[in-house]
Formats: structure tokens, C-alpha cells, sequence
């Protein structure tokens, strides 16, 4: 699954030896030397090997490995750098928990819901959610700002990391391809406004290669990618070379994007800000 490598090693290939997966932009471990996330559990702990993990150098032991949790961490007890920045303001987190309920089951934790399922039945149930939810952000984000309220939440960190990987990764790979996120006309602008806000740490064209390559050694179910009909009328074309190089388009243009509107902003304007169809 997840590994550590020092920058620039020689590309990877999946265990059964096939498949030649870039690492580039990657971190070694350089507190035990480890070379894959799994070995920072205990050898007898019986659970998943996820990431994200927090550890915890002093005491050597995992804090958290639950983003919804490691996120709050980070906005207060590990913020000193931005004391001044909150993204879970009390006044919207009951804002936030309500959104955050129908968006981790039906879109955060959706897509993958589709792309691991078990039957045709769960695959159909998944890919209505996905859809049916994205409809709901599109239809908040006609007429507010943000997810939950008029204000930058961890809420919308949250859904933005599903929504920014979307295209390149869970239409293709999980088929999710009913429309693509640059069809929803406020969502997209929103997807773009967000990449735009200062210090934002954002996803690379390297890691989106690694999240690829993670899921092409580690595959889903072999008939949850070949066996479940795809839904025709529903069906996006596209071609091959976009689960190679999509993700690096859609950043490219993305940056493009906020580029262009960096320049806007020194003359007084922008150009992303009405998010109406």
C-alpha cells in the first residue's frame, strides 16, 4: 500500500511485478527508517492500514489515523504557526456536522463505495448517492459561498479533496461517470475558488500519480472493475491516456486558472466569484 522512498527513487512496480509506478516529490521515514506505512501499527493490532496517520515522535505511538479528527487537530492544537485562522468557528459547526453527515457517506466515502463494490445492486445504490448528493452541493452553492455558511470551514477542506480529485481519478478508475465535476457549473467554481486561497496546501501532479498507482497495486475486487455494467446513457467517453496524464491536465489547467485570476485581483477584479449556472 503506502510506502516511503527518498526523492526521486526508481519507479515501482506492483507485487506481482507488473506496472512501473513514478515516486517522485516522495519523504522517507526518518524517524525509524521504515519503508511502508504498515509498519508503523503494532504487529498485532488487527485493523486496516490507513492513511492519514498522526504519530506521535515522543511517545512513538499512533495519535489518530481518522481525518475527520486529525483536521480539527490540526486547525487548533497544532496551529501555531496561523493562530489567527480558525476553520471551525462555533457559530458554524453546527453547520458543518449537518453537512458533514449526508457528504462523508454519500460523496467523501461514495466514490469509493462505488469503485469497491461488491455487486451491481451496491454499485447502482453507491453511484445514485454520489450524484444525488453532488446535485445537493451544486444546488447550496448557487446560493451561498461556501458549504456551510458564508465562511471557509474545515467542511469545505473536507469535500474539496474528494471534489479536486473527481475527474482525474474517480471517474475513471471507479466510475463515477455519470457527469464530470467541470460540468457543475458551481461547484467547478467553487472547486477553483478554493484552490486559490493562500497557503492552501494542494494536491500535485505526483501525488495524484501516487493515489493511482496505490489503487493499481492494491485493486478493488477484480469484478468491481470488470464485471458491473456501466451505465450507458450515463457514460463519459474517454481515452486511455487519461489515467496516466488526466490528473496532470486538470492541474495544469487549474493552475492556469489561478494564474489568471492572481493577475485579475491586481487590477481590482476577479473572475470566479458568481457561482450561478
Amino acid at each position: 500500500g503506502w510506502f516511503y522512498r527518498p526523492p526521486r527513487p526508481p519507479p515501482v512496480s506492483s507485487p506481482a511485478g507488473f506496472g512501473s509506478f513514478p515516486c517522485q516529490d516522495t519523504i522517507p521515514d526518518t524517524i525509524h527508517g521504515y519503508k511502508y506505512v504498515r509498519d508503523l501499527y503494532p504487529a498485532d493490532m488487527a485493523t486496516k492500514f490507513t492513511v492519514p496517520v498522526l504519530f506521535d515522535k515522543v511517545t512513538k505511538t499512533i495519535v489518530s489515523n481518522e481525518s475527520a479528527e486529525i483536521i480539527k487537530m490540526f486547525n487548533k492544537e497544532f496551529n501555531a504557526k496561523n493562530p489567527d485562522l480558525d476553520l471551525d468557528p462555533e457559530d458554524l459547526q453546527a453547520e458543518q456536522e449537518a453537512v458533514n453527515e449526508w457528504i462523508y457517506p454519500h460523496i467523501n466515502n461514495g466514490v469509493y463505495r462505488c469503485g469497491f463494490a461488491q455487486s451491481q445492486g451496491a454499485y447502482e445504490e453507491a453511484f445514485d448517492q454520489v450524484f444525488a448528493a453532488l446535485d445537493k452541493c451544486e444546488d447550496i452553492l448557487t446560493k451561498q459561498r461556501y458549504i456551510a455558511g458564508d465562511r471557509l470551514t474545515l467542511a469545505d477542506i473536507r469535500l474539496w479533496m474528494t471534489l479536486i480529485r473527481f475527474d482525474p481519478v474517480y471517474v475513471v478508475y471507479f466510475k463515477t461517470n455519470k457527469k464530470r465535476i467541470d460540468e457543475y457549473p458551481a461547484i467547478f467554481n467553487y472547486v477553483k475558488e478554493i484552490w486559490q486561497v493562500e497557503n492552501l496546501i494542494r494536491p500535485s501532479p505526483p501525488l495524484h500519480a501516487a493515489l493511482l498507482a496505490s489503487h493499481l497495486i492494491h485493486p478493488p475486487p477484480a469484478t468491481s472493475r470488470t464485471q458491473w455494467r456501466l451505465r450507458d446513457a450515463e457514460r463519459v467517453p474517454f481515452v486511455a491516456a487519461v489515467c496516466c496524464c488526466g490528473s496532470r491536465r486538470r492541474t495544469r489547467s487549474l493552475q492556469r486558472t489561478h494564474q489568471t485570476n492572481n493577475a485579475a485581483r491586481y487590477r481590482g477584479t476577479s473572475l470566479i466569484r458568481n457561482r450561478r449556472p
